[in-house]
């Protein structure tokens, strides 16, 4: 018994000596603020579980609102060079280095669903993976979608929009604009309520759930949606790792990681998003600003410019050996199979 003892004891005490000796905790950066539901509903329940997971050995040090430096759109050259383990962003951020992922920013590629759109990237994953040959990528989600919002223009028909400075967040949704007679202005989400408030732009492609979180309900007269829950695109989002940080983890800590960045955490924060939208519907309604679908007649003559959109694309995409058309249809059909199977 003395030996069993013994040998019990030596068991626990080498567990809690590896405990201690593979203790990580991984910096997360993001330039969203601490209550919005990107914090809230994905890192930090992701932060939890890998600490209950792991037995302590793991853990995130979340950093919102560029608190360690920098501007969104460093946010990826953070992570491929190491100065932070983690980010989350948007790839519209960093126009042209990810090619094939922007297949889903393309007007007509998503419909309304954050879900479906998520998982149909998930599904394509392969496909996409070369775009993150520097980092480690963990997931990639999206958005309900873009809807536009106007400072004070009211739009009924696409003619209104005519010499418009609207902002975007991505080169293809800047070619969306462009397509209307519109001017495109890039900008990351923190610096737009400033140009509403100083009416430097005339509008923004946004969605409605992230409206309340920057106050741009407040700053909008005008908001429009087009029929049938269809969206002006959506924003690709990445939650990316430094390659070096993750190799150099334990492979039961890079296993854990990988377990908790699939499909059920994917689908988590793709619902929040879903569920963000009428809050951020109703935040427009109550600061007494207008939320309107488009007619029909006048949808159409949005939707027609889309075809241009996608084929300015796969010409740039296939002028890097890519094959625009196959990637943009196996993404068009990865989104309608979630859209009628949810």
């Amino acid at each position: 018994m003395p030996i069993l003892l013994f040998f019990l004891s030596f068991l626990l005490s080498s567990s809690f000596a590896l405990s201690d000796e593979y203790k990580q905790s991984l910096t997360v950066h993001h330039f969203l603020s601490p209550s919005h539901i990107l914090q809230t509903k994905l890192l930090e329940p992701l932060s939890d579980d890998l600490a209950k997971k792991s037995l302590g050995q793991l853990s995130l040090s979340i950093y919102p609102s560029m608190a360690l430096g920098g501007k969104p759109q460093d946010l990826f050259a953070q992570v491929r060079d190491g100065s932070v383990d983690i980010a989350w962003s948007l790839i519209g951020y960093t126009p042209g280095l990810f090619p094939r992922s922007e297949v889903f920013e393309l007007p007509g590629v998503h419909k309304s669903s954050a879900l479906a759109t998520s998982l149909a990237m998930l599904k394509l994953k392969k496909d996409l993976l070369p775009d993150f040959k520097d980092v480690k990528l963990l997931f990639l989600h999206a958005h309900d979608g873009n809807s536009l919002h106007t400072v004070s223009h009211q739009v009924s028909d696409i003619k209104d929009l005519r010499g418009l400075k609207l902002r975007t967040p991505s080169r293809t949704g800047a070619w969306m604009i462009s397509s209307w007679g519109a001017s495109p202005v890039a900008m990351p989400l923190p610096s737009l309520p400033q140009a509403l408030s100083r009416k430097n732009i005339d509008g923004a492609l946004l969605p409605f759930e992230v409206m309340p979180s920057i106050g741009a309900e407040k700053l909008t007269q005008h908001s429009y949606l087009l029929p049938e829950k269809q969206r002006f695109g959506t924003a690709v989002f990445m939650l990316i790792m430094n390659k070096k940080r993750f190799l150099s983890l334990p492979p039961h800590l890079q296993k854990l990681i990988s377990q908790e960045t699939s499909e059920k955490r994917i689908t988590d924060i793709s619902n929040a998003w879903q569920n963000g939208e009428e809050l951020g519907i109703q935040a427009q309604k109550d600061s007494g600003g207008t939320v309107s679908i488009l007619s029909q007649n006048t949808a159409e003559t949005f939707i027609s410019r889309f075809r241009d959109v996608s084929d300015r694309w796969i010409d740039e995409v296939n002028a890097r050996d890519i094959n625009g058309q196959e990637l943009l249809k196996k993404a068009k059909n990865a989104v309608l199979h979630y859209e009628n199977n949810p």
